[in-house]
């Protein structure tokens, strides 16, 4: 059977308005995904920040503000980050908790 595996980004976006920390995990659906995300971790990453940095904690604590980020992080794996790139299985973006302070 294929074990869920997960590709821990450990993404500490201190950028989050300072007083938020947020740590991502990626679940991913297979091994080349978890190897290709791995391999490639500073570019993930600083998309990642790119993309928390425009948002506030206030809209990030809120469910429907993480079902949007989750969605946004989605997409950013839409775009291509090397050609060719393998097909990625992403199945979900954990969130640890919005840490605030």
């Amino acid at each position: 059977g294929r074990g869920a595996s997960t590709a821990n980004l450990g993404v500490v976006a201190a950028e989050v308005e300072e007083a938020s920390g947020a740590v991502l995990s990626l679940r991913v659906g297979d091994e080349a995904t978890s190897t290709f995300l791995t391999q490639h971790m500073p570019e993930v990453r600083s998309r990642l920040l790119m993309l928390l940095s425009g948002k506030s904690a206030e809209e990030l604590i809120k469910p429907e503000g993480k079902v949007q980020l989750k969605q946004q992080i989605l997409d950013l794996f839409n775009e291509p980050i090397t050609t060719p790139q393998p097909t990625l299985s992403i199945d979900d973006v954990l969130f640890s908790d919005f840490i605030v302070q």
